[in-house]
């Protein structure tokens, strides 16, 4: 009998139960002064609504930017380097270490502090328009760590408070029972695509540094990957450089290992933190085995007879949660200052998208119907105010896809409004700007576009049947 696809599952369920449930379809030197204190005021306890309720949104810019501003033209890997040196503290110098400071981060975005969120929405701007067909393999690997590295912190910074708590994990980001869906979630738009933090190791990266032939291979990039953890790669309080890259990943590495938290001898054993056994097959197709990559960088073969591993430690990698380790006195706290003359929310929401292969549709921000119950179903989420960047996306193959990024917020029985972060693109079957429909996280997501009206009606229900989450007609500028 032939196995049942996935594609001929969705199909019979489309048939099922397609009573308005949804469509089926197939799918730092040049930036002015610096302020040199947080600045504490009133409200710097406010927490956002998606603080409140645990949940994160997309990386996506928090403001919007005009393109006359004199920072917008600024490089990239400036903007990551302000942003590393800043938040990034070096709490050892030999061997260095470092942590984040994750605190004065939070109250920077609870005080919604315009130079704060100007930094961080240019960096994001410019992340998501960049031209990755243009960049060479060493341009490739370099934006791509300092993406991963950039993203895990703002997550962290988006969803610091939990219920009033700080969090204690990028973990405790994650969704339902699945303890590492943060990784596995669509969160970083980039010019290909929205990925995940793990898409971007896997899809970017490891085809980049690892060769079938060993000595084209590279698996020190993994030391390089932090994730906002303790027992992952060592992060830099600067960005990565396709023309420094080979030698800032030997820094890495280097400093990595001379580090108790990534190896250390005790009782005869080489005690390795796990994040090496969760890449020693890559590291032995390099090395030849363990112990060689280990003599590589200073711990000798003689000082150990077995090596083994700690329990992988997902905290955070903060300064709030290890003050003993810091040394000196906190570092100042420079960021961008924006003209004053100039608009700050001039440009357009949505342009941060756009590119040679998006083009943005429009800002769907006004609620026409915030629920659309149909005759048999009833919806129990009430739609109360939406800022969702519709846009339609080129494929190589010559066909095209419908995207929506951004949040929702919504109520439930009467609760108060709680934020829904969309990220969902699907790929078109006509010209026309829908039906696009994509599973993630194992909710169905349907986007119908009517071009006339400038409409947007998007539906959301649970992949298992009779499992409704949320049906809302949108306008769109």
């Amino acid at each position: 009998m032939e196995i049942m696809t996935v594609n001929k599952l969705i199909t019979i369920l489309c048939a099922l139960f397609s009573l308005s449930l949804f469509s089926c379809q197939k799918d730092e030197n040049n930036f002015g002064q610096y302020k040199n204190q947080i600045t504490k005021k009133e409200s710097d306890s406010v927490e956002s609504d998606s603080a409140k309720a645990g949940l994160v949104d997309i990386i996506v810019p928090e403001t919007t930017v005009p393109q006359t501003a004199q920072n917008y033209s600024q490089d990239l890997y400036d903007l990551w380097d302000l942003f590393f040196s800043t938040f990034v503290q070096v709490v050892s110098k030999n061997p260095l270490d470092t942590r984040v400071r994750f605190k004065e981060m939070n109250k920077l975005r609870q005080l919604r502090d315009k130079d704060f969120f100007n930094l961080v929405s240019l960096i994001e701007i410019k992340m998501a328009q960049a031209d990755l067909t243009q960049m060479e393999d060493e341009q490739k690997k370099a934006f791509f760590i300092n993406a991963y590295n950039y993203a895990s912190l703002r997550l962290v910074n988006k969803g610091f408070l939990k219920k009033g708590e700080i969090i204690d994990s990028i973990k405790d980001l994650s969704k339902n029972f699945y303890s590492h869906e943060i990784f596995a979630r669509d969160t970083v738009p980039f010019s290909n695509g929205i990925k995940s933090l793990d898409a971007i190791l896997k899809e970017e990266l490891k085809p980049l540094f690892i060769k079938e032939n060993r000595d084209e291979s590279d698996p020190r990039f993994y030391l390089a990957l932090n994730g906002a953890t303790m027992s992952r790669g060592l992060l830099l309080n600067k960005a990565f450089r396709a023309d420094t890259l080979d030698e800032q990943l030997e820094e890495v590495v280097t400093n990595a290992l001379a580090l108790a938290r990534f190896a250390k001898i005790e009782d005869e054993k080489l005690k390795a933190s796990k994040a090496i056994k969760w890449v020693r097959k890559d590291l032995e197709h390099k090395y030849g085995n363990l112990e060689r990559f280990f003599s590589t960088y200073g711990i000798s073969e003689s000082t150990y007879k077995k090596i083994s591993y700690h329990d992988f430690n997902w905290a955070l990698n903060s300064v709030a949660l290890y003050p003993d380790e810091v040394k000196d006195d906190p570092q100042d706290l420079p960021v961008v200052i924006a003209e004053e003359e100039e608009p700050f929310f001039e440009a357009k929401p949505c342009d941060y998208l756009k590119s040679e292969s998006v083009e943005v549709i429009g800002h769907c921000n006004q609620v026409v119907d915030g629920r659309m119950n149909s005759t048999f179903i009833k919806y129990p989420g009430l739609v109360t105010s939406a800022s969702l960047c519709l846009y339609k996306r080129k494929l190589s193959s010559g066909e095209s896809s419908l995207g929506a990024i951004g949040d929702l917020s919504e109520s439930k029985n009467g609760r108060n409004n709680e934020s829904v972060s969309v990220a969902v693109e699907g790929k078109l079957e006509t010209k026309k700007y829908g039906p696009s429909m994509r599973i993630t996280e194992g909710i169905i997501t349907t986007l119908e576009y009517t071009k006339a009206s400038r409409r947007l009606m998007i539906r959301q229900n649970k992949l298992l049947p009779g499992q409704f989450l949320r049906k809302a007609l949108l306008q769109c500028e």
